[in-house]
C-alpha cells in the first residue's frame, strides 16, 4: 500500500494538451465526486421535469387549442394545405426546438462536473443526452401522448387503463415518424 488514502494514487491517462480543460484540472477527486453526484441528480430531475413543459406545450399547441385560444389564426388554419402541415409537424417542431437547446445545457453541466478533458466532457454530455432521449422523448412522449388521448376513458373507468393505453399507443407512431422526418 502506497498511501493510507485509497484515492490519493488514482491515475488516468493524460489527455492531449490541447484537449485539457485547465480550470478543471486542479479540482480534487472528492470534490469531483460531489460535483458528479450533483450533476447526475440535476440531470435525473431534468429528465423527470422537462416532460412537464413539453407535454404542456404539446397539448397547448394542438391545432384545435390554438384556434380556440387565438381566433385570429382561424383563416390561416382553414387553408387545407397549411392545416395539414401544422397538424403533422407542429408538436414535433416544438420538441425539436427544446432538444436543440438541451445539448448546450448538458455540455455546460458536464464541464461543471469537473471533467479534465474536453473529449470526456463531450462523451459525458452525449451519454446524458442519450438517457434523456430514451426516457423523456421516446418513453415520456409516448406514454404522455397516450394518456392525453385516453384521459376521458381512464377517468370513466380507471381499471381499464392498460386496455386504453394499448389501444391509443399505436396512434403515437405518426408523431415519431414525423419527428424522425423533421430531424
Amino acid at each position: 500500500m502506497h498511501s493510507p488514502f485509497a484515492n490519493q494514487w488514482t491515475t488516468s491517462p493524460a489527455p492531449e494538451p490541447r484537449e485539457v480543460v485547465w480550470r478543471n484540472l486542479p479540482i480534487p477527486l472528492g470534490q469531483r465526486l460531489i460535483r458528479q453526484f450533483i450533476v447526475y441528480s440535476s440531470v435525473v430531475l431534468m429528465i423527470l421535469f422537462y416532460m412537464i413543459p413539453i407535454g404542456f406545450i404539446s397539448a397547448l399547441i394542438s391545432l384545435n387549442n390554438l384556434v380556440n385560444k387565438l381566433p385570429f389564426l382561424k383563416p390561416i388554419v382553414d387553408i387545407p394545405v397549411v392545416n395539414a402541415i401544422l397538424q403533422a409537424f407542429l408538436p414535433q417542431l416544438v420538441l425539436i426546438i427544446f432538444l436543440f437547446l438541451l445539448p448546450r445545457l448538458l455540455l455546460k453541466l458536464s464541464t461543471l462536473e469537473g471533467i479534465p478533458a474536453q473529449s470526456h466532457i463531450d462523451r459525458a454530455a452525449a451519454g446524458k443526452f442519450f438517457y434523456f432521449n430514451v426516457f423523456n422523448v421516446f418513453l415520456g412522449v409516448t406514454i404522455a401522448g397516450s394518456l392525453f388521448n385516453s384521459l376521458k376513458g381512464i377517468v370513466d373507468d380507471p381499471k381499464s387503463i392498460v386496455n386504453l393505453l394499448s389501444e391509443s399507443l399505436p396512434g403515437q407512431a405518426t408523431f415519431f415518424i414525423s419527428f424522425v422526418a423533421l430531424k
